[in-house]
């Protein structure tokens, strides 16, 4: 069981620490689709991203009435 998963600056989103590269959401949204089948998931970090707002669209839902989850 994950309860706590660290992904700052990982490129979830194709883009780097700076910004630069292409976005893409599609990372973003198979980490949603996990957060959604995990019950037990407390923390995540998703710190340096550069999610922007199609990666927020995209965890929203995963999030949305999710008690156990305390820190994002």
């Amino acid at each position: 069981t994950v309860v706590q998963i660290n992904l700052a600056s990982n490129k979830l989103c194709g883009l780097d620490d700076r910004g630069r590269g292409t976005y893409t959401s599609e990372g973003i949204k198979a980490i949603a689709d996990s957060i959604s089948a995990n019950a037990s998931l407390m923390s995540i970090n998703l710190q340096y991203n550069h999610l922007g707002p199609e990666g927020a669209k995209a965890l929203a839902p995963a999030l949305s009435g999710r008690a156990s989850v305390t820190q994002v």
